[in-house]
């Protein structure tokens, strides 16, 4: 697997005049139902949040308006400038630059918080830079910060199940034998959002225990974890909870 080529096929994508007004197009809907409730529950206004993967403003102009510190940061240039129009255009105090959420140019413990919202760890190809990039987010947290993000879960339908099921084995092979394929819970999609632009794009696909092992070699504490549904209709169905295509956590750094 090429992570480099990956993505930079991931930012041709985003960097399309139908994925640009597709994302700016979204900003007005701000926080969905279940990001506002773990924002509620693992922040307080006036507290100091990084957004990793802004992409035109969605989340970032919405924190902004409720009472936070935001600074947002994406790899996509063309998005980061979407983002910073938007929040000119509304009054936001929001900040923005284009950055690797692997290498990310802050000083160690500047935030009180760091989102991943959107999925945003499952664009990062590779499972050592998704490490990098949630060691980074970790680096910038002051002690006792917080990560919050959203994942796809692999195990939300028998499509994936399957999918995974007989390719991760023959991937896991091919790899043994030095061939440059994917890795376990990697496919690619055509469609992200609602718009339908050119290219692939990559996706890792994220089981909770997995999720939880990487948040721990990263040096994170798991907090708690909750589907859509479960926040939507105010339910703790634990058992269930992977049927959910999409997944929160909330992870404290540990010391």
């Amino acid at each position: 697997m090429n992570a480099e080529r990956l993505t930079r096929e991931m930012v041709a994508k985003y960097s399309q005049p139908e994925e640009l007004a597709a994302w700016r197009g979204i900003v007005a809907e701000g926080l969905a139902p279940h990001e506002a409730v773990y924002i509620e529950r693992h922040f307080r206004p006036g507290e100091r949040l990084l957004d990793i993967g802004c992409g035109g403003g969605r989340e970032s102009i919405a924190l902004s308006r409720r009472g936070f510190t935001v600074v947002g940061v994406d790899l996509v240039r063309e998005l980061v400038a979407a983002a910073a129009a938007g929040a000119r255009q509304s009054g936001a105090e929001a900040s923005y630059a284009v950055m690797n959420a692997a290498a990310l140019g802050f000083a160690p413990g500047r935030f009180d918080g760091v989102l991943m919202l959107a999925q945003v760890l499952a664009c990062i190809p590779g499972r050592e830079n998704r490490l990098r990039a949630l060691a980074e987010a970790r680096r910038v947290l002051r002690p006792g910060g917080r990560l919050v993000l959203t994942s796809h879960c692999r195990n939300s339908h028998w499509k994936y199940r399957l999918y995974f099921a007989v390719m991760d084995p023959l991937r896991r092979a091919g790899r043994a034998l030095g061939l440059p394929l994917l890795e376990s819970g990697d496919r690619f999609a055509t469609v992200i959002g609602s718009a339908a632009s050119r290219g692939r794009h990559y996706l890792h696909m994220y089981s909770r225990a997995e999720m939880a092992r990487d948040l721990a070699a990263a040096g994170f504490r798991l907090v708690e974890c909750h589907s859509r549904r479960d926040l939507r209709e105010n339910r703790l169905d634990a058992p269930g909870r992977e049927n959910d295509y999409y997944l929160i956590y909330a992870a404290e750094k540990a010391e």
